[in-house]
């Protein structure tokens, strides 16, 4: 129930909130893959932390990226 629920309370959502909801997901998306880019290249000596904690940490909404680039880079 909880995935038509979902599905009704976006069908009821006017073009303009649709439009604002799709680019609030490209651009986590974008920050995302831009963060996980940036755990792949640069060397571990230079994340504080193992890299695999960044990688998962860094998927979590906008926390992990914010996070990553406040506190993971040396």
């Amino acid at each position: 129930m909880a995935i038509a629920d979902a599905v009704d309370r976006y069908r009821r959502l006017s073009p303009r909130a649709r439009r604002a909801l799709w680019a609030a997901l490209a651009a986590e998306a974008a920050l995302i893959a831009v963060t996980e880019r940036d755990i792949h290249r640069r060397p571990a000596a230079r994340i504080r932390g193992p890299k695999p904690l960044w990688r998962l940490f860094a998927t979590q909404n906008l926390v992990g990226p914010a996070a990553y680039y406040a506190l993971g880079r040396r």
